[in-house]
């Protein structure tokens, strides 16, 4: 599965409430993607990249096993890139520090501790599964906790 206008396209065709997406054209989409992909990309994902120097969150190496981009995980950017272009006046402004949540109207985002980098909900609901939660250190013994 990849990461492109068609294969969003398609996500938005099932998606109940995604009627603006298709008001978009391609290079709105492609910039809503892009910037998408490039937040969720700086989460902490389970595994490790398969090539210590690539580029793309996926393929990973997780418990011996390569995986390719999890449905999810490809959902997840579909949906913030959604949240990107439908919130864009509202999402820009400053989040003062200790804020969890922010209601808009009958929206609302909540924020993981993900570092500087906020996620809505819809995409950390799909994103979630997939990401570190943090590390054990037992006996000496260290390791992730997912």
């Amino acid at each position: 599965m990849d990461i492109d206008i068609s294969t969003a396209d398609e996500y938005f065709k099932t998606r109940i409430g995604a009627e603006n997406w298709f008001e978009l054209d391609d290079n709105q989409k492609t910039s809503a993607l892009t910037t998408a992909l490039n937040k969720i990309s700086k989460l902490s994902f389970i595994g490790i990249k398969v090539l210590p120097d690539q580029e793309t969150i996926f393929p990973r190496i997780f418990h011996g096993k390569k995986i390719s981009m999890p449905a999810d995980v490809m959902y997840g950017i579909f949906e913030e890139a959604y949240f990107l272009v439908t919130n864009s006046d509202k999402s820009s402004a400053e989040i003062p520090d200790g804020v969890q949540s922010i209601s808009l109207g009958g929206a609302s985002v909540s924020f993981k501790d993900t570092g500087s980098v906020s996620i809505c909900k819809s995409s950390m609901q799909f994103l979630t599964g997939w990401l570190k939660t943090g590390f054990s250190i037992e006996n000496n013994y260290f390791r992730e906790v997912y």
